[in-house]
């Protein structure tokens, strides 16, 4: 065959399969679990960390950390150090596969965990439940990181020049504490998350490293909320959700999507970064946030949606029908594109259906067809100038899509 599978530095840029995670675990019945290795980081309703495990996943968020987790009382108690960044690394080989190592130290990344969390145990959560008994899961994650310097060029290197002007003082430190709670009785769930970052950035800049310390300090000051509900009704066949969340905006950048600089001031004399971001694996839609903009930023949404499953059985077959509706507006007016916040309306349609996957069936294929259509408003629209649109600006489109997805489940 002269069919050659991708392999990176040889006939591709990167391998045709790729391990994105491998990690170990040792438990001890009596004291909890140690985990070390690169691991899927997930937090909550997936806001800000989110591994991206479903079949329609676009994103992930993967950590290399060691993590001890420990059980008291039906509390689960946590403590992580992990690895987000290396910052620079060096490649000793120019035609040949060598083995990169760190550069330096200084451009890493440092950070440390801490969760304390109660999530009951699934089987005795159904008993609950189907005593008629609610169930109250939730807990608090904390998080801080630090750097000093980072790599103001690509990170892999191989000539002894790359090395030049290569740091940037950075001079952070982040405080992250996100707080998770779900509340389940009978057919409802109630579900929120809230994250709030704090901390102290000294460049957001190219500057390159110095050893002066009246650089400006910057100071970070966002949070996101997300909250999700969901009733289940005619023997759990309708499905109706009323879900919202929003997320801080900053009146003094322009845009909302991550493609932009959503962190340079105007003025410019400005310290203070408010804008926050969710992770863009949290979707509510399937066109504005998720292709158009690439993440639910600086925003405040509503998302209410209805569904029915004609086929629901025990063992996992399921084929049904969902409707939703979105609505967004962008929390500071100066970051929407037009005149007003108001940015948009968005449709969206689904078909699915999964096969049996219950105790001795290994087949679990699902099958989704998806229709959207967006409706922008008038925040998307060229801004005006005295009530006067520019005489060059044109009418911004209603945005359409469909998609077909086959999965395997194994």
């Amino acid at each position: 065959s002269t069919v050659s599978a991708p392999v990176a530095r040889q006939n591709a840029t990167r391998d045709a399969i790729v391990a994105r995670r491998v990690w170990g675990e040792v438990t001890n019945r009596a004291i909890g679990q140690l985990r070390f290795g690169r691991m899927g980081h997930q937090w909550g309703l997936g806001m800000l960390y989110n591994p991206g495990e479903e079949l329609d996943a676009d994103f992930q968020s993967d950590i290399d950390r060691v993590q001890g987790i420990t059980q008291f009382k039906g509390f689960f108690f946590g403590a992580s150090w992990d690895f987000p960044s290396s910052g620079a690394i060096f490649d000793p080989g120019a035609n040949v596969v060598g083995v990169p190592f760190d550069l330096a130290r200084k451009d890493d990344i440092k950070q440390w965990s801490l969760m304390v969390a109660r999530r009951l145990d699934p089987f005795e959560q159904r008993k609950r439940l189907a005593r008629g008994d609610w169930v109250l899961n939730g807990g608090i994650y904390f998080i801080y990181r630090k750097q000093s310097l980072s790599s103001s060029t690509a990170p892999l290197f191989v000539n002894q020049s790359d090395f030049d002007d290569l740091f940037v003082r950075r001079g952070a430190k982040v405080f992250v504490p996100d707080l998770w709670a779900q509340f389940l009785w009978k057919n409802f769930r109630f579900e929120a998350e809230f994250a709030y970052i704090a901390g102290k950035i000294t460049n957001i800049g190219a500057t390159q490293f110095t050893a002066d310390t009246d650089l400006p300090r910057y100071k970070l000051r966002s949070y996101g909320l997300a909250f999700e509900s969901e009733m289940r009704f005619v023997s759990k066949k309708l499905g109706v959700y009323f879900n919202t969340g929003l997320a801080s905006g900053d009146p003094n950048v322009n845009g909302l999507s991550d493609r932009e600089d959503l962190i340079t001031q105007d003025p410019a004399d400005n310290r203070r970064l408010e804008n926050f971001a969710f992770h863009p694996n949290y979707r509510i839609d399937e066109i504005f946030w998720r292709h158009i903009m690439g993440r639910i930023d600086g925003a405040w949404y509503f998302n209410p949606a209805v569904s029915y499953d004609i086929i629901r059985n025990p063992f996992g077959q399921l084929f049904g029908a969902r409707a939703s509706v979105v609505y967004s507006r962008a929390m500071e007016e100066q970051q929407a594109y037009g005149s007003e916040p108001s940015l948009g309306v968005e449709l969206d349609l689904k078909l699915y259906y999964s096969s049996e996957d219950g105790p001795g069936f290994m087949d679990g294929y699902h099958i989704q067809f998806m229709y959207g259509i967006f409706f922008p408003l008038a925040g998307l629209d060229f801004r005006k100038i005295n009530g006067v649109k520019p005489a060059n600006a044109r009418s911004v489109g209603n945005a359409q899509q469909l998609r077909l997805i086959f999965g395997i489940v194994f």
